[in-house]
């Protein structure tokens, strides 16, 4: 009898041991995880037409919150790559959840506020001036694809020049007042870029205030709109009624103005 007992007793001690062995495997195995535990944002960066730049060392920045106090210190950051003008970034292992997307070139290394001569963008809309940051959902073992535009931190004015005829090296000014543009006293003044019949411009630096903005190839060099000029301005109306546009600038605007062009033919 007292063998047959120890034989139970062995065999039931190494029951149990087998049994916490496999429970500790089991458990080994739901602790490790396996695939739909965390989600990635992919993401690109672009600079639109007329805004100058280098988005190379840029950063792309991820908030668990949006950064609405001002202040710009990430939860996480990760390195861009592609070309000056458009980049390509990666946030992956993240936890399920709404997060917040930002590509910074802080050029002058400010480190956590946004300041002039920077590039800036974020997943959302408004303006340089009220960003309006809109979430990114993230849910495990998923892809989220987001597309940023970026934004110069210098006041900018950018546009096309189109029209019927040849726009190259066209005048683009801005004048601050009505009485200057009557009398071409331009505030700041530049030439178009490339060449045929849709051409763009850029001008930054602009200090802030109110402005109308002109389009003129003096093609005779007369110094006054006569036959022959190319001419459009930012507002509405015809060549014998014409009704100006005002821009209204601040530090960090960011202006579109496209402008459609006519021939003075008397």
């Amino acid at each position: 009898m007292k063998i047959m007992t120890s034989f139970c007793i062995f065999v039931f001690l190494l029951s149990e041991v087998m049994l916490l062995v496999s429970g500790c495997s089991e458990k080994s195995n739901t602790s490790t995880g396996g695939p739909g535990l965390s989600g990635t944002i992919k993401g690109t960066a672009t600079l639109p037409a007329g805004v100058q730049g280098d988005l190379l060392k840029a950063r792309a920045n991820l908030y668990n919150n949006p950064p609405l106090s001002g202040g710009h210190t990430p939860d996480k950051s990760v390195s861009v790559s592609g070309t000056q003008d458009s980049v390509t970034f990666s946030f992956s292992g993240l936890p399920a959840g709404d997060y917040y997307i930002e590509v910074w070139k802080d050029s002058v290394s400010s480190g956590s506020a946004w300041q002039t001569g920077d590039l800036v963008g974020w997943y959302g809309a408004g303006t340089v001036d009220i960003p309006v940051w809109m979430p990114v959902s993230v849910k495990t073992s998923l892809t989220s694809n987001v597309s940023i535009v970026m934004h110069s931190m210098l006041s900018n004015i950018h546009g096309t020049v189109s029209g019927p005829n040849d726009y190259s090296n066209t005048m683009v000014s801005i004048y601050s007042n009505y009485t200057n543009w009557l009398n071409y006293i331009p505030a700041q003044s530049v030439m178009t870029i490339g060449s045929g019949s849709s051409v763009t411009y850029s001008m930054t630096n602009i200090a802030p205030g109110t402005y109308f903005l002109d389009v003129w190839k003096d093609n005779d060099l007369s110094g006054n709109w006569t036959t022959g000029d190319f001419v459009g301005w930012y507002g509405t109306g015809t060549l014998t009624s014409i009704e100006l546009t005002p821009i209204e600038m601040t530090e960090f605007s960011n202006i579109q103005a496209d402008i459609s062009m006519n021939t003075i033919t008397k």
